[in-house]
């Protein structure tokens, strides 16, 4: 009977090293889902506030266009007397001054057949460009939306959508 007993010792402490183990491997593996959730989802985000910023530089182009005559293939919107701007920004000629180094404004819009522009609508960067065609009597506005400010086009987790309008 006393040798019975002296081969279980150390059995509860076996047992409860193996469900310590368990615990913490199920631990690991639900706060890893956890954490690709989170992920996810803040791209789900991004991906949003990427699209409503390529959705404002197209309204942004519409307006111009439509109100302005900004974009004409044979005249040019002059911003001396009122500068052009969308959602509080003034819109930026190309290059952005992030590639350059060199801040620029846009002094007039518009041109015979492509116009280009860049802005930061709520801290999002938006490029956009219109291209008016002679030939087809049409207008094309392609706006690029990204989830991150111009000044970090490096960003890890930059995300760009595109909105295009041909009319």
């Amino acid at each position: 009977m006393n040798m019975f007993r002296k081969h279980n010792r150390g059995f509860v402490l076996m047992l409860a090293a193996l469900v310590a183990s368990l615990l913490t491997a199920l631990g690991l593996a639900m706060f890893s889902i956890a954490q690709k959730e989170v992920v996810l989802s803040s791209l789900g985000r991004d991906s949003q506030f990427a699209f409503y910023a390529a959705d404002t530089g197209a309204e942004c182009a519409l307006l111009w266009d439509f109100k302005y005559d900004a974009f004409a293939t044979s005249t040019v919107y002059s911003s001396t007397s009122t500068p052009a701007t969308c959602a509080g920004q003034q819109l930026q000629d190309f290059p952005t001054p992030y590639e350059t180094g060199n801040p620029d404004g846009v002094f007039g819009l518009g041109g015979t057949y492509s116009s280009t522009f860049w802005f930061e609508p709520n801290g999002y960067c938006v490029y956009v460009t219109v291209t008016k065609q002679d030939t087809n009597s049409r207008t094309i506005v392609e706006s690029l939306g990204y989830s991150t400010p111009c000044s970090q086009p490096d960003h890890p987790r930059r995300l760009e959508r595109a909105v295009r309008a041909v009319f």
